[in-house]
């Protein structure tokens, strides 16, 4: 029922807005006078829409002005910010950098310098192994008697004769005090 209700009533309201129009179009007013109040309706009502839009524009610019304002003034934040950084991390590497190859160059002098103490420790060493040798076959053939040997040479296995043949080995025979007694 409720429906039959509202279509009733659409059909009042579609019928009485078709009889105003036709009551307007057909009125005794000539038409020139017509066309010109509807000109002039249709102008008031464009000036109504227009200044509604410009009211509405303006509230609008209003609210969106302060926002973009503090969006300008953070932005101005962030890039200064972006700014400060960029150059702290450039100067950061920088300094990095010239660390580094001073570090480098540190380390290649003190790699030099243990390369050295090593090659003469190496030296020394080899020196004091040959020096050993002959001490510990002095020592072995016993102090006061038979040759002598110096460090460097090869002993032949007969002592009693000339060492074997190298060039630069001497053989020294120890004087055991036989030749001023005798």
């Amino acid at each position: 029922m409720a429906n039959s209700v509202n279509r009733y009533f659409e059909g009042v309201l579609v019928g009485g807005i078709l009889g105003f129009a036709i009551g307007l179009l057909t009125a005794p007013k000539p038409g020139v006078e017509l066309r010109r109040e509807l000109q002039d309706s249709a102008d008031d009502m464009y000036k109504q829409a227009n200044d509604n839009w410009m009211e509405i524009k303006d509230k609008m610019s209003d609210r969106v002005q302060p926002l973009s304002e503090k969006a300008d003034v953070y932005k101005e934040r962030v890039v200064s910010q972006a700014t400060t950084l960029r150059t702290r991390v450039a100067e950061q590497t920088s300094t990095f950098k010239e660390q580094a190859g001073s570090l480098k160059g540190k380390l290649s002098e003190k790699a030099a310098e243990l390369k050295e103490k090593a090659d003469e420790f190496k030296d020394k060493a080899g020196k004091k192994k040959e020096t050993d040798g002959a001490d510990l076959l002095n020592n072995y053939m016993g102090n006061n008697s038979g040759p002598v040997y110096t460090a460097g040479n090869k002993v032949s296995p007969d002592a009693s004769t000339t060492p074997m043949s190298d060039a630069g080995s001497t053989y020294i025979p120890k004087d055991n005090g036989s030749a001023a007694n005798g």
